[in-house]
């Protein structure tokens, strides 16, 4: 079937835009460091993408989803080293959940396959269903070092999708664990048994990105910049924002679920961090929502 056939999630593809439209920043720090996200753009952002100029699609972006635009920048990096400092420690796999259009399996394909590892992609069956068409559109076939495995993740467990359906996970392999952009559209239960998963289902040492919604902005309680547009824009979409974590208890939240916290990124740290100049001058500002982590599995007792 054909791309042009397919419905990508509304999500996916916006964050999509956002690394695509970022590739015309004059300045390198506020390009985005996925280069291949046009490949990945549905028709429709296609021709918003030649039609609009980027300086006019940036400032609606910022009446619409204030601050997203650079966020997307600051995600992609901090995984980006997340994923290079496990290859160099030695993981062999690496499993993706709720990739949508994540192009790391292309752009870092060498350092890959010089480490000897895999990666597993999990997504929604339509999601996936777009992004390898659109994989086969433009490299003429699927990867040999990727597997592409549907789930839905509040009806499917991951053991059911990858240790009982003839996936290629090996759950005694060092494995790094991408969860960038789901865990806040789950219910708790949901989010718990991913964890779960993500404890029993590897050996000590393996790590975990992901990003989470501050649960006072969710519910509420504070207002930080972005939060309460796109609290209402959620269900307007079809993806409300349902599940968040206290930030001063993230690191007790992960050691009851046997995660060691080793990376913790507010957003004004982020921003510090990858959305300044060399004199140290803040070029873009990001939402203040969302904060980045990585974890790692404790020994099992």
């Amino acid at each position: 079937m054909a791309s042009s056939d397919l419905r990508p999630s509304s999500s996916s593809q916006g964050c999509t835009f956002l690394r695509a439209l970022s590739q015309y920043e004059r300045h390198p720090q506020l390009r985005n460091p996925d280069y291949l996200a046009p490949k990945f753009l549905s028709p429709g952002h296609q021709k918003l993408m030649l039609a609009a100029r980027p300086w006019w699609a940036k400032a609606v972006l910022r009446k619409v989803s204030p601050g997203a635009y650079f966020y997307q920048i600051s995600r992609i990096r901090f995984g980006d080293e997340a994923l290079l400092q496990a290859l160099e420690d030695g993981v062999k796999q690496v499993l993706i959940m709720g990739a949508g259009n994540d192009t790391r399996a292309f752009r870092f394909e060498r350092e890959i396959l010089k480490a000897g590892a895999r990666i597993i992609e999990l997504d929604t069956p339509d999601s996936q269903a777009w992004k390898t068409a659109k994989v086969e559109e433009h490299w003429g076939g699927l990867p040999g070092h990727v597997s592409y495995v549907p789930i839905d993740f509040n009806k499917t467990t991951l053991e059911e999708a990858l240790l009982q359906n003839g996936a290629s996970y090996d759950p005694e392999a060092k494995t790094l664990f991408f969860w960038e952009g789901v865990c806040y559209y789950l219910d708790a239960d949901s989010v718990d048994k991913v964890l779960a998963f993500v404890r029993e289902a590897s050996p000590a040492g393996s790590s975990l990105v992901f990003d989470y919604f501050q649960k006072a902005a969710l519910e509420g309680r504070t207002k930080p910049y972005g939060a309460q547009k796109v609290l209402k824009r959620g269900p307007e979409r079809g993806e409300p924002f349902i599940y968040g974590i206290e930030e001063d208890e993230i690191e007790r939240f992960l050691k009851k679920r046997g995660l060691k916290l080793i990376r913790h990124m507010a957003p004004k740290d982020a921003a510090r961090a990858y959305l300044c100049d060399e004199n140290g001058r803040l070029l873009g500002r990001q939402h203040a929502y969302l904060n980045l982590l990585k974890a790692v599995t404790s020994p099992k007792t």
